[in-house]
């Protein structure tokens, strides 16, 4: 694979990483250990998007999205870029022709445990494999690309010197990790809800979406298990239900089927 100016960058911040965490003080040591042995990339789904996944169908990003919509509807893709992006169409695209190298990027976040970024999705998938084993993938950003305001200047324009501070190759993602934690302290709860959580991630970008062999497990709170679907299957039959409702319950029986059949774990996190 051909780097993108992105792995170049990250790839060029290797040194200057440790030297920093080197001169952090010692507990950030523990906590860099630590989510380096633990990390993996996770990627929060709605069930329709995971249940495509489980077919067969690659997860796509949001460019891959537009091209398909494009094809089947006859609409330009500029056009449903625009839509789907909304305020935050200005600076993906920056981002995306300044670091992607004419490729476009997956997003996905930094896990340790937990139920990641739920306002992507209720369901967190997460990838059995160990980001570090993957060169030169994935490529870690300390924030969300598009949200961290000391990425951008007042033109929606990328600062690439800022960037360049908080990002790291796929094998460092602990040492990223521990000096974001301790030159900009988030909070006190459990270390994976303060590596990621729905309001704060890091980011793990890759140039190929996720597959269905390549799931190591999925979590979700207990309104996907089988006591809650089975109760909620139950008061639709005997009390009727909205088509809308319907779907979704469909939706989340059949999601949790497929997983089952390809063996797939399915942990139930209580909230």
């Amino acid at each position: 694979m051909t780097p993108t100016p992105l792995h170049r960058l990250a790839e060029a911040q290797r040194a200057g990483l440790q030297e920093r965490l080197e001169a952090a003080p010692n507990p950030v040591e523990e906590v860099a250990r630590k989510v380096q042995t633990q990390a993996r990339l996770s990627v929060n789904m709605k069930p329709s998007i995971l249940r495509a996944v489980l077919k067969g169908e690659r997860h796509l990003n949001m460019f891959e999205y537009a091209e398909r919509e494009a094809r089947e509807t006859g609409r330009g893709v500029d056009e449903i870029l625009r839509d789907r992006l909304g305020d935050w169409y200005t600076r993906r695209i920056a981002f995306e022709v300044e670091m992607g190298g004419g490729r476009n990027f997956h997003y996905h976040c930094l896990n340790v445990g937990g139920l990641g970024a739920q306002r992507f999705g209720r369901l967190c998938v997460i990838d059995r494999r160990d980001p570090s084993d993957r060169p030169p993938e994935p490529v870690w950003i300390a924030w969300d690309s598009l949200g961290h305001e000391e990425f951008w200047d007042g033109a929606d324009g990328l600062d690439q010197r800022a960037l360049a501070e908080w990002v790291a190759p796929c094998d460092e993602p602990g040492a990223l990790a521990a000096l974001k934690l301790a030159e900009t302290p988030a909070g006190t709860g459990p270390l994976p809800e303060r590596i990621c959580n729905n309001e704060d991630f890091i980011e793990g970008l890759c140039l190929e979406g996720l597959s269905h062999s390549e799931v190591g497990e999925i979590r979700s709170d207990e309104k996907f298990s089988d006591d809650h679907l089975q109760e909620r299957a139950l008061r639709i039959a005997l009390y009727g239900a909205s088509m809308d409702e319907k779907l979704d319950l469909m939706a989340a029986q059949e999601t949790r089927a497929l997983a089952k059949d390809l063996g797939i774990r399915w942990n139930v996190v209580q909230s």
